[in-house]
C-alpha cells in the first residue's frame, strides 16, 4: 500500500497515490449517511469535542435530506462537469461512519460501492467505534476494493485529547490502527496542529508516534476556532489563541520533517466556510497556502522523513 518512492518530491501526496494506483485522477464525493458521535446527542447537535461544530465541514446544504444514492449522484453530477472526473471514493464523511451494526453498514457501503465509477471507499470513524465484527466487516470489503479508514486522533498527548473532550486515548488509536493493519486496511490518521495547550515538541512528538505504529497516510488540519462549538467561549475570552499563517507554515514543515517518508499526506491545510470561522483568517486560497508551504520547503531544503527517528 506504500506509494512509489520519488526523490523530487517534497512530501507524499494522496493525490499522486491514487492516480497511480487507478490510472486518473480520483475524486472523493462526501457523504452524510445520518450517523452520529457516541458522545453527541441522538440529534446529532449537542455534545461533541470542544473544537467541533459539524456544520463547519459540510457543505451549505443539508446532505442528510439526500438519499445515499441522490448524494453520490448528485456528487458524480457536479464532479464531471466541474472537473471532467472519470473515478470517485465515497467518502463517509459526517459524524462516526461505524456507529452501527453490522447489517445496516453492510447495506449502506454495498449501496455506494453500487455505483460503476466508485472504485472505493473512504471511511470516517473513531478509534473507539470499531468492535470485531465491523473490523471483519471492513476486511471483507477491502479485499474486494479499495478502502480507507479515516480514524481521529487529533494528537498523540492524552493530557490534549482530555482538554478537547475527544473521550479517547492515544492508547484506543493504537489498537485501531493495529487491528486494521492487521486486516490489510489502508489507514489515514486525522491529526490537529495548533491545540489549546500544545507546543511545537506535543506536535512533533505526534508526527515521531505516527511514524513508529506505521499509518498509511496523515490529514492534517490546523486548529481554528468555528461558531458554534464550545472553544469559541474561551477564544472570546482570550484563554486561547490560533496561529499565524507563517508559525503555521513553520509547524507544518517540521511536522513533515519527522513523519516518515513513506506515509502519504492526504491534506496539509484545513477549511472551513466563512459563515463559521472565526479564527485564524489568513485571507488566502488554498492554492496559495500550499504553494507557500512548498516554497519555504525549497527555500530550506526542508523535505518529508529527513528526521524521522
Amino acid at each position: 500500500m506504500k506509494a512509489r518512492s520519488s526523490p523530487s518530491s517534497l512530501y507524499r501526496t494522496l493525490n499522486a497515490f491514487l492516480k497511480e494506483k487507478h490510472g486518473c485522477r480520483v475524486y472523493k464525493i462526501a457523504i452524510d449517511a445520518g450517523f452520529s458521535c457516541p458522545h453527541r446527542s441522538k440529534n446529532r447537535i449537542s455534545g461533541g469535542c470542544s473544537y467541533c461544530n459539524p456544520r463547519s465541514f459540510m457543505p451549505h446544504f443539508d446532505r442528510s435530506s439526500l438519499t445515499l444514492s441522490n448524494q453520490i449522484t448528485n456528487g458524480i453530477d457536479f464532479l464531471k462537469k466541474r472537473y471532467n472526473a472519470k473515478k470517485y471514493i465515497a467518502y463517509f464523511q459526517s459524524y462516526t461512519n461505524t456507529l452501527a451494526s453490522a447489517k445496516e453498514l453492510r447495506s449502506l457501503y454495498q449501496e455506494a460501492l453500487g455505483f460503476e465509477d466508485i472504485i472505493g471507499l473512504s471511511i470516517g470513524t473513531r478509534p473507539d467505534c470499531l468492535p470485531f465484527d465491523i473490523l471483519d466487516l471492513l476486511q471483507e470489503i477491502s479485499q474486494k476494493t479499495f478502502l480507507m479508514m479515516e480514524i481521529g486522533l487529533e494528537s498523540a498527548n492524552d493530557n490534549t485529547l482530555n482538554k478537547i473532550k475527544r473521550n479517547h486515548t492515544v492508547r484506543d488509536f493504537t489498537r485501531a490502527i493495529s487491528e486494521l493493519t492487521k486486516r490489510s486496511i489502508f489507514t489515514c490518521a486525522h491529526v490537529i496542529l495548533g491545540l489549546p495547550g500544545e507546543d511545537i515538541t506535543d506536535m512533533i512528538k505526534t508526527a515521531n508516534y505516527l511514524s513508529k505504529i506505521g499509518v498509511n497516510s496523515v490529514k492534517i488540519h490546523h486548529f481554528h476556532v468555528v461558531k458554534g462549538a464550545e472553544l469559541e467561549k474561551e477564544y472570546n475570552e482570550n484563554k486561547i489563541k490560533t496561529l499565524t499563517f507563517e508559525r503555521y507554515k513553520q509547524i507544518v514543515i517540521k511536522f513533515l520533517e519527522h513523519l516518515d517518508s513513506e506515509i502519504i499526506i492526504d491534506r496539509l491545510v484545513g477549511d472551513c466556510p466563512d459563515e463559521f470561522l472565526i479564527a485564524p483568517k489568513w485571507e488566502l486560497g488554498k492554492p496559495q497556502i500550499l504553494r507557500e508551504i512548498k516554497n519555504d520547503m525549497l527555500r530550506l531544503g526542508a523535505r518529508q522523513g529527513t528526521h524521522c527517528p
